[in-house]
């Protein structure tokens, strides 16, 4: 932070290559970082992504200082600073509007290396001249995509010796197999576009020719590996962490249980009521059906009736007679 005006403020920010190997540089950076203030203008760099200046113009400048609302922000280099060479860093600055809210939380520095799809690219191999001794050459690189090719590099294998190069550089050759990169004013191939480098060489005969093409560039989408292990580290610590007091999971586990018994036996006093209830309505149902077989005596019997009914074989014997 440099400095808070009244509704106003500006910042710095560095970027270090101190931790890296002596011998890696960090790439066309890309910064992300958690952030709730509204940038008004920035120096050395870019804004690639901004969710605070896409929320409703409604809540513009309202003193919000809930740190829980900040939000992804993608700051990325200005080109001519693209690399952060080892044990060296870059600067940039901003300034916004309203109160200071905090400092920015989470940073990560974005991007990878990828090898490019060969439909998004075509390249082109062209020998002006050759004397015998010595060779001018160049290789032209299309984009037939429609996105951009960032921080390009282009691997091939070449029989011969490149001893001079111009709108591009070598940063190896092993063998024949040469790794050619981008010039700091010529690292993206923009959609539809194409870019060109030439070189000088000798050695070998003018009918040997660059194979095996492969281009790289860096996605800014992905994040880099190094960050995506602090967060696994991270998510692994807080799994621990949960798992640390085998003693409380235990005692979890047993209160479950008996929840769980516990509920079974009330769940099998349950059916045994309800089978007894069912068992006595079954019961009274049987001695309903008994009572209604039996005959009912209104008062209007006669005693003869009652007499057949008593002596029901007694008629048959007189009939018979």
């Amino acid at each position: 932070m440099r400095r808070t005006l009244e509704q106003a403020f500006s910042a710095l920010v560095q970027l270090f290559c101190e931790r890296y190997t002596s011998d890696e540089t960090i790439e066309n950076w890309a910064l992300g970082f958690n952030y709730n203030d509204r940038i008004s203008n920035i120096w050395n760099a870019k804004i690639v992504e901004d969710e605070n200046k896409a929320e409703d113009e409604n809540i513009a400048g309202e003193n919000n200082n809930n740190t829980s609302d900040l939000k992804p922000l993608v700051i990325k280099n200005d080109v001519w600073n693209q690399d952060i060479l080892p044990e060296s860093s870059v600067e940039f600055g901003f300034s916004g509007t309203g109160d200071f809210k905090g400092f920015p939380s989470k940073y990560h520095i974005l991007g990878e290396k990828c090898l490019a799809d060969p439909e998004d690219y075509y390249v082109e191999y062209t020998l002006s001249s050759d004397w015998g001794s010595g060779f001018n050459s160049s290789i032209m690189i299309s984009n037939v995509s429609d996105k951009d090719i960032e921080d390009w590099s282009l691997e091939f294998d070449f029989k011969r010796d490149i001893t001079n190069i111009w709108n591009g550089t070598i940063p190896s050759c092993e063998d024949g197999h040469y790794l050619i990169k981008n010039s700091d004013y010529n690292s993206i191939i923009y959609a539809n576009h194409n870019i060109q480098f030439g070189f000088s060489g000798c050695n070998g005969s003018a009918d040997i020719v660059p194979t095996d093409y492969k281009l790289y560039y860096y996605d800014l989408s992905r994040e880099k590996a190094d960050n995506k292990e602090e967060k696994n580290s991270e998510s692994n610590a807080s799994h621990d962490e949960n798992n640390s007091n085998p003693v409380e999971n235990e005692k979890e586990e047993t209160n479950t249980e008996n929840t769980n018994s516990e509920e079974n036996n009330q769940e099998e006093e349950k059916h045994t009521d309800d089978a007894s209830h069912e068992g006595n309505i079954n019961e009274t149902q049987e001695e309903k059906h008994s009572d209604d077989a039996k005959p009912i005596d209104n008062g209007q019997t006669s005693d003869s009736d009652k007499e057949e009914q008593n002596n029901p074989v007694e008629e048959i014997d007189k009939t018979k007679d």
